[in-house]
């Protein structure tokens, strides 16, 4: 029996994503407080490079801009890798280098939500949402406005208070489909085109072949680098020297995760 391939799965979730009606579905129903919204390009897989070999670089699932210059990351996270705060410091710090034109001021800096879909409950709260921005410590009434929104949706919610459509969203994320909500069956019709169609399925399968294929690659560089950096250390090298010598080779770490492990390892 063939595979199923649901909206979670990264091609088919892209696919659906593409659609400017469903996506602002999708947005409105992550972000309720955004009544009006006009979206005016939607980019899926977006990369962001480092500017030099020390910087990592990022690609986005979904890369939304709206008519008032407002950015959106929405991201599809299968796995708790117990890293979203880190994660979504580093995005929004990559989103930044493309949100201001040289020459403008920080006031032209426009609004960004950066949103995750995760198929498990990161806070373990039970709540549908969990929405985040920077306060003063002692008195959560002041706000510093950074004109950022991080928001984490629990995909194993059961109820999303006063919000029907984040929970046709959380549905969808389970393979549950509600037929008599327009966009819900859209999606649902997108997935069963993908589905049935045999040049899709083969790129899905090869998409997800070349990921299982990084990640052992990765924890076998991983494995090999952490034994050539104690072997190092070892023979009496700092950590300085070390970086030097390991900072060109093809491994899957920025610069400064490179050090980092450097200074980890005894």
């Amino acid at each position: 029996m063939n595979k199923w391939y649901g909206f979670t799965q990264d091609l088919v979730f892209g696919e659906v994503m593409k659609n400017k009606e469903f996506c602002k579905y999708m947005i409105q129903a992550t972000i309720p407080e955004l009544d009006e919204i006009k979206i005016i390009n939607i980019e899926t897989q977006k990369e962001f490079k480092g500017t030099d070999t020390d910087e990592k670089g990022i690609r986005l699932d979904i890369f939304v801009k709206d008519n008032k210059g407002n950015l959106f990351d929405v991201e599809m996270q299968n796995t708790n890798e117990h890293n979203l705060g880190k994660r979504m410091r580093y995005y929004q710090s990559r989103i930044d280098t493309f949100a201001l034109d040289s020459g403008s001021t920080y006031n032209n800096l426009k609004r960004s939500y950066i949103v995750f879909l995760c198929m498990f409950d990161y806070f373990n709260q039970g709540k549908a949402s969990y929405s985040f921005h920077e306060y003063e410590d002692s008195n959560r009434k002041l706000q510093l406005d950074t004109a950022s929104t991080k928001i984490i949706i629990n995909g194993t919610a059961t109820t999303a208070a006063h919000n029907s459509k984040l929970l046709s969203i959380i549905d969808l994320m389970q393979g549950k489909v509600d037929s008599s909500n327009k966009y819900i069956r859209y999606a649902e019709e997108k997935i069963n085109q993908i589905n049935n169609d045999p040049k899709k399925r083969r790129a899905i399968m090869e998409y997800e072949t070349k990921l299982l294929e990084r990640e052992q690659k990765g924890a076998t560089d991983s494995l090999n680098l952490s034994k050539e950096i104690k072997k190092l250390k070892l023979n009496g090298f700092t950590t300085e020297e070390i970086y030097s010598q390991l900072k060109n080779h093809n491994y899957s770490l920025s610069g400064a995760e490179l050090k980092e492990l450097i200074n980890l390892i005894n």
